[in-house]
């Protein structure tokens, strides 16, 4: 049950493999519409999901960054301390009404550290929604689909 009270929306956004023109128009729509952008870094130079976004939407700099970096480690005390941590500090944000955009490279559902604070932030009875992006997996599927079919000469016809 949702407290209606409770009136920021978190989003995960997944911004692709790394290539600009591959973060999707719901992504940078939503990010040009949010308060607030999360970077899962120390800084937003050592942020790669904000280089490509920063790319993909110039409205990017103008939003208040805050960087939140994740520890890369394998003992799980260390990890529950990090995320709870970092969802507290969401939480702040999305009492006071924030709406949040939290970027991720690839998508959000895919190997994403997002994933650990999209649970406690739905868990705790706040808005929370995910804007898929590219795997790499997915983008090197296709590249190698399109040097495949040109090699035998044929050409894709793509419907949108």
């Amino acid at each position: 049950m949702k407290n209606t009270e409770k009136t920021g929306i978190l989003y995960g956004i997944g911004v692709g493999p790394g290539d600009p023109e591959l973060v999707t128009l719901k992504a940078v729509r939503i990010v040009g519409e949010c308060d607030t952008v999360i970077l899962p870094a120390k800084s937003k130079e050592d942020c790669i999901a904000y280089g490509i976004m920063k790319e993909a939407c110039g409205k990017i700099a103008e939003k208040e960054l805050i960087c939140m970096p994740f520890p890369m480690t394998k003992d799980e005390s260390r990890l529950t301390a990090a995320h709870e941590q970092i969802y507290l500090e969401i939480k702040k944000l999305l009492d006071n009404g924030r709406q949040a955009a939290f970027l991720t490279i690839g998508d959000p559902t895919v190997y994403s550290t997002y994933q650990y604070i999209h649970k406690r932030v739905v868990k705790g009875g706040y808005e929370a929604h995910i804007v898929n992006g590219v795997p790499s997996f997915c983008a090197s599927l296709w590249f190698y689909m399109l040097l495949s079919w040109y090699s035998e000469g044929v050409t894709p016809t793509i419907l949108l």
